[in-house]
């Protein structure tokens, strides 16, 4: 089971490793969430932590202790990451695709490889245990975190400039769909290139994206930046208006 380089990285020197307490979770005025699992046939067991902000249902930190395969350990200090910040409802979106990107390197191969699916899927089930402990707790309608990405190194597309409008707007739809559609499907929404006209690009923002408010400002800005870096520095994105106005409240 070969591992990508920033995968080993994390299994041989993770960085989540912990636990909390309830006292502690009480002191910090948070819901602590846990779940876990124990495979004896398979040598490996796993318990995770999340520390859960009760007024908006916000994970504050997560921690784990896992032992097993390396992949366990490297998916399960992924995973970690990309549920700090995020709320319950958006951790139970979270799939294995997003944890594999978020251990991908530079050259954006896959972190894991296909056999390592089954372990991605424990994790998984680590994660929705935990968040199904708070199910009561509020979340405000209009959240919608903006991705969060590492973008690495500059790489734009080369020639970018000479191609037609149609073909340019192949090239963003593809950057959107690897680098963009899986973070905004956690917030239960999705986003299409309308048309492209010149560097101007227009988006379409589906599900619960059409009605919160960072659909014009924190994940639009996230866009925009990942395509300037990704296709060419001088694209502009804007919102449909329409429809966002059709699907307000």
């Amino acid at each position: 089971m070969q591992l990508g380089k920033k995968a080993i990285q994390r299994a041989l020197r993770p960085q989540n490793v912990g636990s909390f307490t309830d006292e502690a979770a009480r002191s910090k005025q948070m819901r602590l969430a846990r779940s876990s699992f124990s495979d004896e046939e398979r040598g490996m067991a796993a318990a995770l932590f999340l520390l859960v902000d009760e007024n908006d249902g916000v994970i504050a930190d997560c921690r784990f202790h896992g032992f097993g395969p390396p992949a366990l350990i490297a998916a399960l200090d992924g995973a970690a990451e990309v549920l700090l910040r995020k709320n319950y409802d958006q951790a139970k979106r979270l799939s294995a695709d997003l944890i594999d990107k978020q251990l991908q390197g530079r050259e954006k191969k896959a972190a894991f490889p296909d056999s390592a699916s089954w372990i991605l899927n424990r994790v998984l089930e680590l994660i929705d245990a935990a968040a199904e402990q708070c199910l009561d707790i509020p979340i405000a309608d209009s959240y919608v975190a903006p991705p969060e990405m590492d973008l690495g190194e500059i790489s734009e597309y080369p020639g970018f400039e000479a191609l037609t409008d149609p073909q340019k707007q192949g090239v963003i739809t593809q950057i959107m769909e690897t680098e963009v559609q899986p973070y905004v499907e956690l917030d239960a929404g999705g986003v299409t290139v309308q048309k492209v006209e010149g560097n101007k690009v227009t988006i379409a923002y589906t599900g619960n994206c059409t009605s919160c408010f960072s659909a014009t400002g924190a994940t639009l800005e996230s866009i925009q930046k990942i395509l300037q870096m990704r296709v060419h520095p001088g694209l502009l994105v804007v919102p449909d208006l329409s429809l966002l106005t059709q699907s307000g409240p």
